[in-house]
């Protein structure tokens, strides 16, 4: 006996939207597409990392090189390097995404190391909006609001920072000239 070819479909199409989107790809892969929102994200919470890691580092250096300069120099150096590498692997594979999800080829992340066109096309990534429709680099990933809350909060921290470490640091520092023009008027 053979099917008939006019008896409907058995499969499951009550999820049809689920289909549309892929899933988010790893740090070190350049597959797939990044929104903007997962992009800043990503990037602000492998920063955080990164300061973390080279806090570690910096403990460890200065554990070492007192006992042993030798041996601390080298695995101070080692490390470092390998930090330096993985940062700028996974900061390529980040942009590369991010370039997917504007239908542009990752190739266009060796402008990054242009000066002054890698501000322009910095710029470019964090804020054009990318295609919502899939494109040649595959379908869009999910929306994710935790990842847009924590990408505006990876932006607006170190602003914030910045800010605190300038109202601290002015009044200091004018405190500071003021103590050395009394001191340099007291000498002559």
């Amino acid at each position: 006996m053979t099917e008939n070819a006019y008896v409907a479909p058995q499969s499951d199409l009550g999820n049809i939207e689920a289909a549309q989107f892929d899933q988010p790809s790893g740090l070190f892969s350049a597959k797939g597409r990044y929104r903007r929102s997962t992009y800043l994200f990503k990037l602000a919470l492998f920063q955080l990392a990164l300061f973390g890691i080279l806090a570690v580092l910096g403990i460890v250096a200065a554990v070492l090189i007192p006992q042993n300069q030798g041996l601390g120099i080298v695995l101070g150096s080692v490390a470092y390097l390998i930090f330096i590498v993985v940062t700028i692997w996974v900061s390529i594979n980040l942009a590369v995404k991010r370039l997917h999800d504007l239908n542009h080829t990752g190739w266009l992340v060796l402008l990054m190391f242009v000066p002054l066109v890698n501000f322009g096309l910095g710029l470019y990534l964090l804020f054009k909006r990318g295609e919502d429709a899939p494109n040649d680099y595959g379908n869009p990933i999910e929306p994710n609001k935790t990842h847009r809350v924590l990408g505006v909060a990876g932006i607006l921290l170190p602003l914030v920072l910045g800010g605190i470490l300038a109202a601290v640091s002015v009044p200091a520092y004018q405190d500071y000239v003021e103590r050395a023009n009394a001191a340099a008027e007291s000498r002559q």
